[in-house]
This record gives C-alpha cells, sequence and structure tokens, in this order.
C-alpha cells in the first residue's frame, strides 16, 4: 500500500503539473492499463515472474499489487492535484521552495483526502489479495 501511494502520487503529479512531450499518451496509456481486468493478466504475469525467479516469493505478490493498483490511483490522484490552484505552487516557489519542498509542504496536505482515498483503495486490493 506504501508504495503505491508514494509512486502514485508522484506519478500524478508529474502527469498533471509537468509538461512534457507525450504526457498525454502515458496518461491515455494508464486509463486502458486499468481498464484490462486483472484475470486477464494472470497467465502473463505468472510467465514473467517465473522468468525472474520469483515464483513463491513475497516480492512477486508486492510488484503485482503495486502493478495492479497503480493506474486506478494515478487517475484519481491526478483529479486531487487538478483541484489545487498552481498560483499555490507559484507562491511556495517565489517563497524558496523548490519542487520536492512544494509537494511534500504545500500540495500533499492539500491532497490529503485524495492520498487518503488511494491509500484506503491499495489496502482493501492487498488485502483481498
Amino acid at each position: 500500500m506504501a508504495i503505491t501511494v508514494v509512486l502514485a502520487t508522484l506519478a500524478a503529479y508529474g502527469l498533471y503539473r509537468l509538461r512534457f512531450p507525450g504526457r498525454d499518451f502515458v496518461f491515455r496509456i494508464i486509463l486502458v492499463t486499468y481498464a484490462v481486468p486483472g484475470v486477464l493478466l494472470l497467465i502473463p504475469l505468472y510467465g514473467m515472474m517465473t522468468g525472474i525467479g520469483l515464483i513463491d516469493r513475497l516480492a512477486a505478490l508486492v510488484i503485482i499489487n503495486v502493478t495492479l493498483a497503480a493506474p486506478f490511483a494515478v487517475w484519481m490522484l491526478q483529479a486531487f492535484f487538478g483541484t489545487i490552484p498552481l498560483e499555490l505552487e507559484e507562491a511556495a516557489a517565489l517563497d524558496g521552495a523548490n519542487r520536492v519542498q512544494i509537494i511534500l509542504r504545500v500540495l500533499l496536505p492539500l491532497a490529503a483526502p485524495g492520498v487518503a482515498s488511494v491509500a484506503i483503495f491499495a489496502f482493501i486490493m492487498a488485502w483481498t489479495e
């Protein structure tokens, strides 16, 4: 759950605030990934885990849970970051904060309900496994 929340928060912030080539394409790929049912991925995931020697290992379960929970988490957190005005980030930057400080001290407290929702979702998804 913790890995999913951290990765999804950083990915959602990057997809929402940073401008880079292919940003819309990456977001669409994330949405398409979420649309694919997890049951369809069982045989390919088993083959991949066998190939890298992670069958019957805790690391395989962590990798699979993060992979299946991350697309929805990124989509949900991107919507929460969309509600935060850009002016707050600009004000923090004018006060001398770097991008990491802006995320930790400005955005995360404002997006705390979204982060909590993603954490609950990731926990329930991992618990049902």
